[in-house]
């Protein structure tokens, strides 16, 4: 049973509040539901910056009052302790639920007799209050189905004397779509908790739950001591526990997730290009390069050896030859072509599997650069900027060996238009166009 030992005429003060809840000893959890009422009201007193002996804000202190007049209805609950178990079998059912200001799990524990029926036990819950920085209800959907593993690990480490089978219950089809795929597929504040809950409690022990009949909502969102009293679903569960398992709805219903809900893991975006690369072993671009001291020079030598062969094929197909002087667009595909060769000599087994494939494979020393290949074959990295407004160039920059000639001269090159600037600058100037692993 829960005794109510408050009282009713102390000064509604922060502290006050906080000691009185302290009284409201619930180590099981079986009053949750109002239990987290208190720690809402607690968590909206901190965000009125007071003190510790200051009065409670009028719409804190309404609603505290009234939880402290109505607590005593609590009393007329009596709980059995006692749990049925048949041959040493015993099933826990767990349900997770969230809301905006907390979110819950709560387990049960279910026993079938061939003689008795179906018995059914509401064994621990708890309750979390949501962030005071505000995250998205799927988070906090995950954050309470964490708390549900934990929780029945918890319940099941005592109990390890009976075959025990494990089932996970949430209405979120989201967390149920996440705990579906690896967790290196998803974002890092998602991937870790899905580990976390992987590692307790696999994937094909969790099912979907109608909201509804998911007796973890109460909890999340918080309850009077009365509709406590007369919760059916909260102390018995859904009514579906005391059917027979094969009548259970364990399908997720068909959903169309949104992309930035799911938060896909960037390196796993890929660009769809058609590569045309050129069968080269980049022969005479090595020569130009160790020949010359200066990129702006090498530029220059091979965009002439580009023209003549673009002016030999224009001859045969009869398009206008180019004989002005070098363009922008000459220089700047020569210097492309330089970064090609580096590439090439450091990164081929990375170009070869790109390819083949839609990334690179886990272990190169760019996987975390989440590279592709452009139109031209030229390696780069997915980047940051996607949904910008900035050119192709910024948003996907090239990447770049630290221990190559060329890295070296456009270093250098970057270093005298800058007009000798520091290391900061100088990184920052070479970040607008390529990556340089180990800059």
């Amino acid at each position: 049973m829960f005794k109510v030992n408050l009282q009713k005429d102390t000064p509604n003060t922060k502290h006050q509040m906080l000691s009185d809840s302290a009284r409201l000893f619930d180590p099981f959890g079986w009053f949750a539901p109002v239990i987290v009422r208190a720690k809402i009201m607690y968590q909206q007193c901190w965000l009125y910056d007071l003190n510790w002996h200051d009065p409670l804000p009028l719409c804190v202190e309404e609603l505290w009052v009234e939880m402290k007049q109505n607590l005593s209805q609590l009393e007329q609950l009596r709980i059995l302790r006692w749990t049925a178990n048949y041959h040493g079998r015993i099933e826990l059912h767990g349900f997770s639920d969230a809301s905006e200001e907390a979110y819950a799990a709560v387990v049960y524990l279910r026993s079938v007799s061939d003689i008795n029926g179906v018995h059914v036990t509401l064994v621990a819950a708890r309750t979390r209050v949501a962030p005071v920085r505000q995250i998205s209800i799927p988070r906090l959907e995950l954050n309470a189905a964490e708390l549900l593993v934990k929780l029945m690990k918890q319940i099941a480490e005592p109990l390890n004397r009976f075959q025990i089978e494990k089932y996970a219950w949430t209405d979120s089809t989201i967390v149920l779509q996440w705990l579906s795929s690896h967790p290196r597929k998803w974002s890092t504040y998602i991937a870790n908790r899905v580990s976390s809950i992987l590692e307790i409690l696999p994937r094909r022990q969790w099912g979907h739950v109608p909201s509804l009949q998911n007796p973890a909502d109460c909890a999340s969102r918080g309850i009077t001591p009365l509709e406590l009293v007369n919760h059916s679903l909260w102390w018995s569960g859904p009514t579906w526990l005391a059917d027979d398992s094969g009548n259970w709805e364990r399908n997720v219903p068909d959903e169309a997730f949104d992309y930035n809900t799911l938060e896909i893991c960037k390196r796993f975006q890929s660009l769809n290009v058609s590569v045309h690369r050129t069968c080269t072993n980049y022969g005479i671009e090595k020569q130009i390069l160790d020949r010359r001291s200066v990129l702006c020079a090498a530029c220059r030598q091979l965009a002439y050896i580009k023209r003549f062969i673009f002016n030999l094929k224009a001859t045969k197909s009869g398009q206008p030859k180019r004989s002005d002087c070098l363009s922008p667009p000459e220089l700047h595909d020569a210097r492309l072509q330089f970064a090609r060769m580096a590439q090439f000599e450091v990164y081929q087994n990375e170009i070869d599997y790109l390819l083949q494939h839609s990334e690179v494979f886990s272990k190169s020393q760019i996987a975390e650069l989440c590279p592709f290949l452009d139109g031209d074959g030229t390696l780069r990295a997915l980047g940051r900027l996607q949904q910008s407004s900035y050119s192709f160039e910024v948003k996907h920059p090239v990447i770049l060996p630290k221990a190559h000639r060329f890295t070296r001269l456009l270093v250098e090159e970057l270093h005298l238009q800058n007009c000798h600037a520091g290391p900061s600058l100088l990184t920052a100037t070479i970040n607008q166009r390529y990556w340089i692993k180990g800059c």
